[in-house]
This record gives structure tokens, C-alpha cells and sequence, in this order.
């Protein structure tokens, strides 16, 4: 009898691991072509069984956090990059243009701006480092946009998944207490 639940419970866990790895392969799928609706058509039918799978809406929140930290992560190094390149070759910090506690916007920023800041605080920019620079900056710009819209992108997926586990804990166990019978009170 042991071993038949042992065998059982093994083969749960490799049906989960493998259930969260097609999560995530179908995740990124849908994250390099911009549309949710397979992941989203995924979880839908993994939670409308009986019973829910809410360990793997868990798995499928945790693992969309960690990739949430490692786009902020790249997010913040094409930030990082640039600004050690003025710091670093040019002698200028464009930090306050683009600072860190406003990591979200650096998107946002106009290359031009950049050039024109860089200049003045006391940058010598030849026409050739202009060009350089404006081209590193449309660059870095462009990367970063890609990641805040990925970042985005998986931010309202990992809500919206959370959302459904929150909603089917609570169904669950109201379900498990209507089962039961109440617990009688005991007098201290």
C-alpha cells in the first residue's frame, strides 16, 4: 500500500514539473510574440478542473517572479551601461537625467536630451562621438523599451494568475468546510 502511494505521489510530482515547464516554454512563446492568449487559455484550463491545480498556479506565480527580477534586472544594466559610458569615457554623470529611482522611465528618455545634458556639464564630444553615442543611446533606448513592455507583459499575467489562485483558495476551502463537520467548541 505504501509503495502504490509513494509510486502515486512520484508520478504527481513529475505530471507537475512537467506541467510547469510547458507553462513556462508556452510563456515565453507568448511573451516573444506579444500575445497572451495561449498562457492564458492554459492556466484557464489547468484551474477548471476538479479539483483546481492550485499548486501549479503557485509554481507558475513563483517562476513569473523570478523572471519579473530578471527583466528588471537587464532593465537596469541597459541603464547601467550608458551611464558608465558617459561617466567613464566622456567625464559626465547622467544620472540625475536618467536616475535609478525612476528606473521605469528610462525608456522615456530623448537621445538628444542626453547629448545636449552631456554637453553641458563640460562633455567634449566629437561628431564622431556624437554619432556614437546617439547610436548607443537609440540602441539602449530601444532594449529598454522591449524589456518594460515584457516586464509589463508579465506583471499583469503574474497578477491575473495570483487573482485566480487567491479566488480558487477560497473556493476550495470553503468547499473543504461545508464538508466538514463544525469543530465543537472546547472550554478552557
Amino acid at each position: 500500500m505504501l509503495g502504490a502511494f509513494n509510486s502515486q505521489y512520484l508520478f504527481e510530482m513529475a505530471e507537475q514539473a512537467q506541467l510547469r515547464i510547458l507553462a513556462l516554454d508556452l510563456f515565453d512563446r507568448c511573451l516573444a510574440e506579444g500575445n497572451a492568449a495561449p498562457i492564458v487559455a492554459f492556466v484557464e484550463h489547468h484551474v477548471a478542473g476538479d479539483p483546481p491545480q492550485l499548486q501549479l498556479l503557485r509554481d507558475f506565480a513563483e517562476d513569473l517572479q523570478l523572471r519579473l527580477l530578471s527583466l528588471r534586472s537587464n532593465y537596469y544594466d541597459v541603464r547601467n551601461n550608458v551611464v558608465r559610458t558617459f561617466t567613464e569615457g566622456y567625464g559626465v554623470d547622467i544620472s540625475p537625467l536618467v536616475p535609478a529611482n525612476a528606473l521605469e522611465r528610462y525608456h522615456l528618455i530623448d537621445p538628444q536630451q542626453v547629448l545636449a545634458y552631456a554637453l553641458q556639464h563640460g562633455a567634449v564630444l566629437s561628431t564622431q562621438d556624437k554619432l556614437l553615442l546617439g547610436k548607443l543611446l537609440e540602441v539602449s533606448i530601444k532594449t529598454a523599451e522591449r524589456l518594460h513592455n515584457d516586464i509589463q507583459f508579465t506583471t499583469d499575467l503574474q497578477n491575473m494568475v495570483l487573482d485566480w489562485f487567491d479566488a480558487l483558495s477560497s473556493t476550495v476551502g470553503r468547499r473543504y468546510w461545508s464538508e466538514q463537520p463544525p469543530p465543537k467548541p472546547t472550554i478552557h
